[in-house]
Formats: C-alpha cells, structure tokens, sequence
C-alpha cells in the first residue's frame, strides 16, 4: 500500500473532483460513513458520543459522522469550532443537520462539563491540512481530549499531527483509533507520529484505485500478502549449491555472540551454506556452537579483532561465495576498520555492511558509489546519526526523509532499523515495516537480521526483495513469539530458530497476527 504526504493526498483529492468529476460532497459522504461504521466496529457498546467539528472539510466530515450516528440511535453531541468560516462541503452538511432539528453548538469556551456524559470522542477539528502548531482554542480542545481519558476515534488524522510537528499531548490528539481517507499519511507510519495514531484504518472514499497505485508515490507500507508472493518455491531437484554460500565476517574479543547469532539468522533463513570468518582467539568458543556453519580462524590484531593481514585471505576465499556480511561485533580497532575499508573497495560482491563496520565507513562514504556490486546497509539510529552527519533527534524525526537521502545520494540499499523500520533502494523507493514488538528491543536482534538478509541474498533474491524478506519476517517471527508468550525476554536466537515455522504458516496458510493498519 502506498503512503503519502499531505501534499500528495490533496493532488489525489483534487484529481479526482476536478479530473473526473467526483463531487466532494460525495467523498465527503463516504468518510463521514465510513468514520460512523469504525466506530460501530470498534466501540460497538457506546451510546453516548461527543464530536468536536472544525470549520474545513475535516469538521464537514464529522458532520456526515454525526449524522449516521443519529440514524443509527446513538446520543451524540456536537461542537463546531466557529461557523462563519465553514468550507462549503461542511456548511452544507451542517444545513443537513440543522433541517433534521439536530442540535449543533458553537463552543465558546473550553471546560471539562464539555465531556460529562461521554462515552467516547470523535476529533474532526484540523485534518491534514495544518500548518504549523495548534493555536487558540483548538489547542485547548486538543488539552481538553487527552485529559479526559476517554476513547478516541480521530478523522483523517490526529487533529496537530503534521509534517515536521513534533507532537505531544498539548498540541496533538492521542487516538485510540484513526480513520484516514484514501492513504495513509507519512507521519501517522512511523514514530514518533505513529504513537498518536492508536489503530489505523484506511478508509476506501471512492479514489479511483490507479490513483492510489500511482508509481509517483515513492513510499509504500509492506502488507503480508505482498511478502507472501516474494517468497520463491523450492523445487525438488535442488542442492546445498542451489541456494548460495554466505560468508560472514564477525566477532571479537568479547563480542563471540554477535557472529553465532549472524550465522543462525543466515541459516535459518534458507542459505545453502555460510561460512564465518573470525580472529583465531574466538574460533574455537563459536565453533564449538555451531555444527551446520563452516567457521574460519583468521589473523587477528593485539586487541583480539580482524586484521589488516587477513585481508588476503578474505580475498581468495570470497571467490567462492555468493555474497559477504561484515561488522557484528567486529570492534571499532583501528586495523579493523582498515581491513573493513579495504573489503568495501576491492572485493566485488554483493554485500551486507553492519554494526562496527558503518562507523568504520563513515568518513569514507563516497567509495560506495565506486562498487560496482550491490551494497546493503543496515543502520540502527545512532549509526544514522553518525552515517549522515545529523543529530539523532533529527533522525528520529525525519526517518523517511533521511534513508532516503542516504540510499539515493551512495546508490545503496538501506535499513533504518527500529520500530517501524524504514527501507530505501537507490531509486528512492521507501518501504515502511509494520512487524515487531518491544519484545525485540533486545542484544543480538540487528545481527540475526543481518544474516537473514545475507541469506536471501545468496538464495538468489534481488538486494531490494533480500531486505523487504529480511525485515519483515524478522519481525514477523517476533510477533509469532509475542503471542505465544508475551513480549519480556524475548532472545534474539529464538527469533532466528523459529523463523521457518513462520514462513511455513506464511506461506501455507495465514499468519493470523493483526498488524497496526487495516483497510475499511
């Protein structure tokens, strides 16, 4: 499913009533039925509802809600913000209700005897339309919401939730459900945004579908059916050969887990065969775990990491590889960081760059352009922060806008790994991820993932369908675990081992797990 700005749901909006003729008033219809059918879903025990109005059309469409409601037997309440400055579309909903004799109040002041009686609110007071911060009364409308404790349907979008708005519980409604119309929205997808949003539910209005499909829009939400049509069937007469040779190269002195955990992440995820390259003091502790990988012990430095001296046999060996993973637990050893420079510039493999091996590459960015074979990056936000030279609240902020920016200007395929993780190719298509839980924000989660990827890798996927595999079974197979037996100590090794069983269910038949979107 795409995600748009604003900016491109207004283009989309206006394309379809003055390109095709579609009157607004009929969009307008079917969101405020679809927002009254939600809250019939959701909230079937509520009777009594309040619903504050703004003047736009995102008021006009709480006017249509209030409406359905009524028909329906409900007790509902509504405010308007003002009415000399309706929109046109919601004046005439207001005349609507005004010749069925239902009560409309214009709010003067703001108090807590606004709620009394209230079961649940429904907040159509801005839409997707602001610009800059909530003022005036709006603001304390919005104070007023999230004191209250009560449930929250938002139309459209949490009323002070917009780009490059920092939200908080003084300018922005936190909902516990919100109806957006046509896409969902950029902000409402990722955090900290996505927080205010509560379940979103993507309401069909009536936009043509090759609008909402349009391949302008460069940022999309991956959905489970989508992932489920990547995953390639294994046919019978195939062979370990078949399904490629990952080459890791990991660990240090005192970091031995990272390259286990890399390791089950790329077998678990199908590779026909990894090998795993590691200073010769902690050959024997990974070996000694791991029957199905092919360990090698190589030079090391006085600290206990890679070598510069290994470099040659990194070399010979990964003529005989699909593809290479380098950084879990590597170290930030000077030498080390030679070594990764070195692997970046000469070997041309398709390959995963991780962890300790971004910050070794981060005043050296522009050799990336000179690979010829495709490069994945992997960043969690802190190594963003160090990679683009930003501050990390600026990455928290922008997560989109700056993997993007990343993946584009290096021609490299790009994680941003964390809640909602962002994925970018060097065309500038943006994936967003809706799997994972805080069960996962744990040691060893990014080096199981990173083996993941390198194991579609080898089995033949493409740098782009690797990653989109890689991320969202991750956390899908977190997910799975959750629910079994909730989200506190969840390993990063159980991740890993019960990634087939996932797939398997996946594939066969559903997975059953509710994600934080769905389509009404």
């Amino acid at each position: 499913m795409k995600v748009v700005s604003s900016s491109e749901m207004r283009e989309i909006d206006k394309k379809a009533i003055e390109g095709l003729g579609i009157p607004s008033l009929v969009l307008m219809e079917n969101a405020g039925r679809k927002v009254a059918e939600a809250i019939a879903r959701f909230f079937p025990g509520v009777d009594r509802i309040t619903i504050f109005c703004g003047p736009g059309n995102n008021g006009g469409d709480g006017l249509v809600c209030a409406r359905h409601l009524h028909f329906e037997g409900k007790k509902v309440k509504v405010y308007l913000t003002e009415r000399e400055k309706l929109s046109p579309d919601a004046k005439h909903n207001l005349g609507i209700l005004e010749k069925l004799k239902f009560p409309v109040s214009i709010l003067k002041s703001v108090d807590e005897g606004i709620l009394k009686d209230t079961e649940l609110v429904v907040d159509a007071l801005l839409g997707t339309g602001l610009k800059g911060e909530a003022r005036g009364k709006i603001r304390e409308i919005i104070e007023l919401i999230n004191s209250s404790s009560l449930p929250v349907v938002s139309v459209d979008t949490p009323s002070g939730l917009g780009e490059g708005i920092t939200p908080n519980l003084k300018n922005t409604v936190k909902a516990d459900v919100t109806v957006t119309m046509g896409l969902p929205k950029k902000e409402q997808v990722v955090f900290p945004g996505a927080e205010f949003v509560g379940k979103l539910l993507v309401a069909r209005i009536g936009f043509p579908p090759s609008f909402l499909n349009s391949s302008t829009i460069k940022v999309n939400l991956l959905e489970e059916e989508y992932i489920k049509n990547l995953l390639i069937p294994r046919k019978p007469d195939t062979h370990k050969g078949t399904y490629g040779h990952v080459f890791i190269l990991a660990g240090s002195v005192g970091f031995t887990g990272a390259p286990y955990l890399a390791t089950l992440g790329a077998l678990y995820s199908g590779a026909g065969l990894v090998s795993l390259g590691l200073p010769s003091s902690i050959y024997s502790i990974v070996s000694s775990r791991l029957g199905e990988a092919m360990p090698k012990p190589l030079p090391e430095t006085d600290v206990g990491s890679l070598s510069l001296k290994a470099f040659p046999q990194i070399k010979e060996f990964s003529q005989r590889i699909t593809c290479l993973a380098i950084g879990p637990g590597i170290s930030l050893h000077q030498e080390t960081g030679k070594l990764v420079l070195k692997i970046a510039e000469e070997i041309d493999k398709p390959m995963i760059i991780d962890a300790d091996a971004l910050t070794h590459l981060k005043e050296n960015l522009s050799l990336l352009k000179k690979r010829k074979s495709p490069t994945i990056l992997t960043p969690h936000p802190g190594e963003m922060a160090r990679l683009s030279g930003k501050d990390k609240e600026i990455v928290a902020k922008e997560r989109i806008g700056i993997a993007q920016e990343m993946a584009t200007t290096f021609g490299v395929y790009l994680v941003l790994k964390g809640a909602r993780s962002v994925i970018s190719t060097p065309e500038g298509e943006v994936y967003i991820n809706p799997t994972g839980n805080p069960g996962m924000a744990s040691g060893g989660m990014g080096d199981v993932l990173t083996g993941m990827i390198a194991g579609y890798l080898a089995q033949g996927y493409s740098p782009k369908d690797s990653l989109l595999l890689g991320v969202f079974l991750h956390g899908l197979a977190g997910d799975y675990l959750r629910r079994r037996r909730g989200e506190r100590g969840l390993l990063a090794s159980e991740v890993a081992q019960i990634l087939p069983e996932v797939v398997e269910k996946l594939v066969r038949e559903s997975i059953d797990l509710e994600y934080f979107f769905a389509i009404i």
